[in-house]
């Protein structure tokens, strides 16, 4: 439960020796540090001033003043006769062109935003057999994959699994176990000379399960888009299916259509 990352706070703030006048600020850091961790997700509603202030064990003014910190650092939004909330992440909409194949960090920088990543993991899997069947191998054969969570500015963006198919298993294991975290585009091109030239692409919606919405710093159920993407190289073979889930908050796609079909 979100609420479960207020407990413990009394102790933090009261840890070691500090004078009554920098509590306000200890308050807001521990606020703070508990948003930028998810333990309290964009959206989470406060007890009302009184409640929080009896469990922190502070006085009502004290807790006002650290409300008030976060507030102006756009931490916290409170919204008058209706509560104290985390707010929703400051990163302006990001448009992503359907009709240009390009990194989510190439988008980014495009963008002025800097990409980065977290929650690195690499291993070989046995992949559904709907992603064994859209990459051309046999189900119940192990892919090596690569999940991660990618930020734009700071602000998780989206949670990354890519299944990557171009030798066996374990030799596309061995090439991956030299990635970052960065462009995934980038490595495969520099350091495997693997270019992909086209992708199918599939768009719905989700809710966010538990996991995905703590990584992401939103609500369990907030509405995700799933980027679902088989990617071909220069032979036409799949050789990288990738899912993604983005939170719909930030980004969004567009696409250019000509022609118009009706029924006559």
């Amino acid at each position: 439960m979100p609420s479960d990352g207020l407990l413990g706070m009394a102790k933090d703030i009261w840890r070691g020796e500090a004078p009554v006048s920098g509590l306000p600020s200890r308050i807001a850091v521990s606020l703070r540090e508990k948003v930028e961790a998810g333990s309290l997700p964009a959206g989470f509603k406060f007890p009302a001033e009184a409640t929080l202030a009896k469990q922190i064990g502070v006085s009502r003014p004290t807790l006002r003043e650290a409300i008030r910190i976060l507030a102006e650092e756009r931490v916290l939004e409170v919204r008058h006769g209706v509560g104290t909330f985390v707010a929703a992440p400051a990163v302006r909409p990001l448009r992503d062109p359907l009709e240009t194949q390009q990194s989510l960090s190439a988008l980014l920088r495009a963008a002025g935003m800097v990409p980065s990543s977290r929650d690195l993991s690499i291993e070989l899997v046995s992949a559904p057999s709907s992603i064994c069947t859209e990459l051309g191998v046999n189900e119940g054969r192990p892919i090596a994959r690569v999940s991660r969570t990618r930020l734009a500015d700071g602000v998780p963006l989206a949670v990354n699994y890519e299944y990557l198919v171009r030798g066996t298993p374990e030799t596309d294991l061995s090439l991956l176990s030299l990635f970052d975290g960065s462009s995934l585009y980038s490595f495969l091109a520099e350091k495997i000379d693997l270019t992909l030239v086209q992708s199918r692409v599939i768009i719905g919606a989700v809710a966010a399960n538990a996991d995905h919405a703590q990584r992401l710093r939103l609500r369990k159920g907030s509405p995700l888009l799933l980027m679902r993407q088989t990617q071909f190289d220069l032979a036409g073979k799949p050789v990288l299916y990738t899912m993604s889930y983005q939170n719909s908050q930030i980004i969004e796609f567009t696409s250019i259509r000509f022609g118009c079909r009706y029924d006559r």
